[in-house]
Order: C-alpha cells, then sequence, then structure tokens
C-alpha cells in the first residue's frame, strides 16, 4: 500500500469516477503538531503579524507570505506563477509574474480534473521561462484551491522547490503593495517533467485502502457534494474549514488545523487519501 508523504501540503487521491471532481490538497499533519496559540485576526494590521507565524509550520517553506515575497522578488532562481485564468491576469497582477491558469495543467481528455501529461505539463512551463532548477511561487485569487492544485501536480512530478502565497492576490491587494499589467517576456526554457510519484494515488491503491484503519478516505468538496455520493467511510472536511473567515481570507493556525483534522479522525498515523 502507498504511504502518505508528510508535509505543509498533504498527498491528494485521483478517483477518476464521475462522482469526484477536481483533487484538493491537504495540510501536513506532522506540522500541525507544531500548532500555535493565538488566532488570526483579519486587519491589515494582523494579517502583517501573522508574517512572524509560519516558524510555527514543521515545513514552513512551503508557505510563503507576501511580506517575505515583496522582499525577495528579485532573487536569481525565483519564478513567480499566477494560476488564476487570462482575464483577471490581464487585469493586474503581481509585477514580473508570469500567468499559468490552473486549467491548463489539467488532461485534455478523459474525466475532467485529471492531471496533465508529461508532455503538456513540459511544454507549459517550459514556454514561460520555467526550468526545473527554479523555485516557483503560486498565487492564486486567495481562499482559492487553484496554487494548492497546481503545487500539487508539480510534487507528483518531483518538483520539490514549490511554495503557494498565504492569503493569494487579494492578501497582496489588501496591502496596498504594487500592481502591474505589464507581461514579462521569458526566454523559453526545458523543464524536465519527472513521472508521477506516490502522490498521485491510483485506483486500485484506493480501493485496497477502502475499510482498512490504518487509512484515511477524506473528502474535501462541499457537504452538498458529500450527500450526494462519496467514497465508502470517507470523513468530510471542505477545503473552505483550512481558511480563516475574513476578507481577505489566510490559512487559519497550525493550532486550528490540527484540531480540525484530529477531531475527524485524520492523524499522523494515518495513510490519508484526499480528494
Amino acid at each position: 500500500m502507498p504511504t502518505a508523504r508528510l508535509e505543509l501540503f498533504e498527498k491528494t487521491a485521483h478517483w477518476p469516477a464521475p462522482i469526484l471532481n477536481d483533487a484538493m490538497t491537504l495540510f501536513d499533519l506532522r506540522s500541525l503538531l507544531l500548532a500555535g496559540s493565538l488566532l488570526l485576526a483579519t486587519s491589515t494590521a494582523s494579517l502583517d503579524a501573522q508574517e512572524e507565524k509560519l516558524e510555527e509550520f514543521a515545513n514552513a517553506h512551503l508557505l510563503v507570505q507576501t511580506d517575505w515575497l515583496h522582499q525577495h522578488m528579485g532573487d536569481v532562481g525565483l519564478c513567480v506563477v499566477d494560476v488564476r485564468s487570462a482575464r483577471d491576469y490581464a487585469s493586474g497582477h503581481i509585477p514580473g509574474a508570469r500567468n499559468l491558469p490552473t486549467e491548463e495543467t489539467f488532461a485534455s481528455k478523459g474525466p475532467k480534473g485529471q492531471i496533465g501529461s508529461v508532455e503538456q505539463l513540459g511544454k507549459l512551463f517550459g514556454a514561460r521561462g520555467i526550468d526545473d532548477n527554479v523555485r516557483i511561487i503560486l498565487y492564486d485569487e486567495g481562499r482559492s484551491t487553484a496554487a494548492a492544485r497546481v503545487f500539487w501536480t508539480l510534487e507528483v512530478h518531483g518538483h520539490r522547490n514549490v511554495s503557494v502565497v498565504d492569503g493569494g492576490f487579494a492578501k497582496w491587494k489588501a496591502q496596498e503593495r504594487a500592481i502591474t499589467r505589464d507581461r514579462p517576456k521569458p526566454t523559453p526554457a526545458i523543464y524536465k517533467v519527472g513521472q508521477p510519484s506516490k502522490a498521485l494515488a491510483t485506483m486500485e491503491a484506493v480501493l485496497e485502502d477502502v475499510g482498512d484503519p490504518d487509512a484515511i478516505m477524506l473528502d474535501s468538496r462541499s457537504k452538498r457534494e458529500f450527500k450526494r455520493g462519496r467514497i465508502p467511510q470517507a470523513v468530510h472536511i471542505e477545503w473552505t474549514e483550512n481558511y480563516t473567515s475574513g476578507d481577505p481570507s489566510i490559512f487559519r493556525t497550525p493550532q486550528e488545523l490540527k484540531l480540525l483534522y484530529t477531531s475527524a479522525g485524520v492523524t499522523p498515523d494515518k495513510r490519508v487519501h484526499a480528494y
């Protein structure tokens, strides 16, 4: 049976059946054990204070703050990628960011949301001047699964140096940081895509683990979708519960997330198939 690779974002199972929507991502349970004690507020001042909270995660480098990004935007070997739609990107984006809408990483054939082929992904990233040696910083609008989905896609294919911006573009705007409509013109690169890893669970692996007390099927869809049909014995934690309710919305504290998952039986000793 496959074992989960625990990081700030956790492994995702891909179930090629109509009952399920696009694959989601889950927080690393080991990082949740380092939970902090303070709750997040939603004012700009409180968001700035949150910059210091990442040290409470075991793999804090996988989640970057807007302040960090602002300070490192010009770093050599750093590539910022906006995964929002082309229309949203054109209306304004973080300076220097390249646009790669999440949907473009999906397979062109087969069930909705399947991960793209090695050849497809290589062309997508290479055309944007991204090679497999850079650190990729992903952002979406905020309170979304778009950046996390691309994060997972890259991890499946072996790109380990990738992070997600906490709060996304919404937080960047709330802090009145620079926004541009200028499009960078990167030189095409060669992006070497690795073969899919165990972060992509097969149908066979999931079927084998259904009913196993050492495995958890974690359904991150809406309550309505969960009630309409789910993998047998799946537990439900809607993906929105990972975020604060304020505007802009950011990830909840390690302590809150630890309580959220352990209360549902999602613990570090389990193999987790999240969908």
